[in-house]
């Protein structure tokens, strides 16, 4: 029986937060996002650019989070179909700012909300109304 994108969510809400994360023990942001689309939601994902992927990113920039942050988001600009963020569906990827300077990914799951994984936190749904959080999204069929 195939899974509502409501139960697909709810698997992974709660789950801790551990950077480059694959679900073994937790899940890194761009890592969670991955997971829920291709394995959640059965869509083709590519998994990165040139030598730098979702699986490495953390390992190849050896901790620094401002080129890992930078990197990130070049990563997701050149993936999937870039949708206006007014039109925005459940299963979006997006790249949202926070707001201490850096970038995080996450899923648009609906009615304004938006699902990632946080250090600190874990895995989380975070309130998005305001679209000028959002800096990119994007569409894989």
């Amino acid at each position: 029986m195939k899974k509502t994108f409501s139960e697909i969510i709810d698997e992974y809400h709660g789950q801790p937060f551990k950077a480059a994360g694959n679900g073994n023990g937790g899940f890194g942001c761009i890592d969670l996002c991955h997971h829920i689309i291709t394995k959640g939601l059965g869509k083709e994902m590519p998994s990165g650019m040139d030598e730098l992927t979702i699986e490495n990113y953390a390992e190849v920039l050896k901790g620094d989070l401002t080129l890992e942050r930078e990197r990130l988001a070049e990563i997701i600009k050149k993936i999937g179909i870039e949708i206006d963020i007014n039109r925005i569906l459940p299963g979006d990827l997006l790249l949202i700012r926070t707001s201490k300077g850096g970038v995080l990914s996450a899923i648009y799951i609906g009615k304004g909300q938006a699902i990632t994984s946080s250090a600190g936190i874990g895995v989380c749904v975070l309130d998005i109304d305001d679209n000028n959080w959002i800096e990119t999204a994007r569409r894989f069929d």
